[in-house]
């Protein structure tokens, strides 16, 4: 406790953050106030870091957030790697829209997504993002498809459900040939065939078919014609609308 009030007394010194009064804020200087934010939350994810081990009696990690800076985040261990994600979502359902757009969102968009992506934890990152496009306006179509792409690398309902419906939402802002063959391979896979078919029709009477992704979505859709037969009655009458 000391050490961070010699830490902030050292900060206001130097005109890092301005206080009229004891009661008052503090107010950052505007240049600096990313800065500021980057490294209280790295003050917080530690702590956090802590309570998540709260009922381990042995063998604890409890890193200094000196230790969480973006070269020691590259070289965690996979237990240290799920560690700090418990710790990062811990409370992420319950944090105001600002903190968890300058916060959050922004640990996430720096280095959290590319480490996530390098150590294949596709089903954590497609949780984090998931939060990110139902709670905040300011994500992306691309970040939108990715949470889709990465839900769908795993088979289990949960991810296969958010794939689907994160990739029914971006095809909402504009049609994309790869995103109906993606979203078309899922329902195959849970042999949703009637909904498969029915994603290959809209695709194919878009203008993007003319596209190679739009020539393979067709070739899927040969495919499943040729399985048709193999099907019997009860999925023929599912797709005999076609």
């Amino acid at each position: 406790m000391r050490q961070l009030q010699e830490d902030w007394e050292w900060l206001r010194t130097h005109g890092v953050y301005v206080q009229s009064e004891a009661e008052h804020s503090v107010c950052g200087v505007p240049l600096v106030e990313p800065y500021i934010r980057e490294e209280g939350f790295l003050f917080w994810l530690a702590t956090e870091i802590a309570r998540v081990q709260a009922r381990k009696r042995k063998n604890l990690w409890l890193p200094e957030a000196v230790e969480l800076g973006d070269e020691q985040l590259a070289n965690l261990s996979a237990p240290q790697r799920d560690l700090v994600q418990q710790a990062y979502m811990r409370q992420i359902g319950q944090v105001s829209p600002s903190g968890l757009e300058h916060l959050y969102l922004h640990f996430y968009r720096r280095i959290w997504k590319r480490l996530l992506i390098q150590w294949n934890m596709y089903a954590q990152l497609a949780e984090s993002c998931e939060i990110f496009l139902t709670r905040l306006s300011v994500m992306t179509r691309q970040e939108m498809g990715e949470c889709a792409y990465y839900a769908a690398l795993h088979s289990d309902p949960l991810s296969q459900n958010r794939a689907v419906k994160w990739y029914k939402a971006y095809l909402e802002q504009r049609e994309d040939p790869a995103v109906y063959h993606n979203l078309s391979l899922i329902y195959l896979t849970r042999k949703q065939y009637q909904d498969a078919l029915q994603v290959i029709r809209v695709s194919g009477h878009s203008h993007y078919c003319q596209s190679r992704l739009g020539h393979t979505v067709h070739a899927t859709l040969r495919m499943m014609r040729a399985f048709v037969p193999l099907l019997g009655k009860r999925h023929l009458r599912k797709v005999k609308t076609w």
